[in-house]
């Protein structure tokens, strides 16, 4: 690891410290649970449909929910409310394997957030959030190129068994700059089996076999981009900042076993198929391709991804807890 990525390190792990010594100190009882996620993701290699050679990954991802503020009142008709606002982090480190390159970068995704979630009590509840975002590898670190996201939610709870959202989100999970409108729902079909979509990101069937174990199907696009300096001669120049971009649809199945109220696990199997990859220049204008130099189909494949996740202390209970669990774990704004 050189200089540069050392530095950089070091600054994540205090910042992680930092966090976690605020949180634990707190005074506010209504501060909701500080969390932390960790997940390693295989993608196992498959070959190019228009090339010789395979492409494969492997992703570590670390991330952290902090709680800064929670409110809780009770409005003119005697229901109960809150608003409350968290910082979000999150940090992966993608190794590729791209056999027809020279040399293969280590690419780092790094998210800094803030969350707010108001609920009127009347069944409204609006969540939105902004997070800055870096895209780099380990060369293009040294001088970042940050980007900003953010989503806005509207949520009609309609009943325990049934809310609808709309909203707008800006983002780069489809490998370019998007505003996209965002529209779902959550149906309990029964105290089983649940349904959840937000369009055009996801569909999930859930299904609880007990206290502990819930089982879930999941379809979704994927997509991510990330800068790229090009150490090969096989497309634009050498030390030429590039764009690396990757998308595909993902179906998948995955269990989610709560060992207690603070600790889960995950154990997810899936198929990433229609996968693609390209290297373009740097232009990011929102809702249009940038020149690619290089574009090629990848055959489909498996993943397996493991993940852990756990609540330092304990988070109040409300009347709509389900839904903010539906945002923070199922969706991934």
């Amino acid at each position: 690891m050189n200089n540069n990525m050392q530095k950089h390190a070091l600054k994540i792990i205090c910042y992680i410290f930092c966090s976690i010594y605020i949180n634990a100190n707190s005074q506010n009882a209504n501060i909701s649970s500080f969390t932390i996620k960790t997940n390693y993701k295989t993608t196992f290699n498959a070959g190019f449909n228009d090339t010789i050679g395979k492409y494969g990954s492997n992703d570590f991802g670390i991330s952290f929910i902090i709680p800064v503020y929670k409110h809780l009142f009770v409005n003119k008709e005697n229901k109960s409310g809150f608003y409350n606002l968290s910082l979000l982090n999150s940090n992966n480190l993608i190794f590729s394997k791209i056999d027809f390159l020279d040399k293969n970068n280590t690419l780092l995704n790094l998210n800094l957030g803030i969350k707010g979630v108001y609920f009127s009590g009347n069944k409204n509840l609006w969540l939105s959030k902004i997070t800055l975002n870096f895209f780099e590898d380990e060369y293009s670190i040294s001088a970042p190129h940050p980007k900003f996201s953010g989503t806005f939610i509207f949520d009609r709870i309609v009943n325990r068994n049934f809310s609808y959202h709309l909203g707008l989100t800006y983002r780069y999970s489809f490998g370019i700059a998007s505003f996209l409108p965002v529209a779902g729902l959550k149906y309990g079909i029964t105290d089983r089996w649940k349904l959840l979509l937000s369009l055009p990101f996801y569909s999930c069937i859930q299904y609880k076999v007990n206290k502990q174990l819930q089982l879930s199907t999941k379809i979704r696009p994927t997509g991510t981009l990330s800068y790229y300096t090009n150490k090969s001669k096989l497309f634009g120049q050498s030390q030429e900042i590039l764009l690396f971009r990757k998308r595909a649809n993902t179906f998948s199945l995955d269990a989610l076993y709560k060992l207690n109220s603070s600790i889960s696990i995950l154990g997810e199997v899936g198929r990433e198929a229609n996968r693609k990859i390209y290297f373009s220049n740097l232009r990011t204008e929102i809702n249009k391709e940038p020149i690619n130099y290089f574009m090629s189909r990848i055959n489909s494949t498996w993943f397996i991804n493991f993940g852990f996740a756990f609540k330092l202390g304990k988070t109040k209970s409300t009347a709509n807890d389900y839904t903010i669990d539906y945002f923070e774990d199922d969706f991934d704004f």
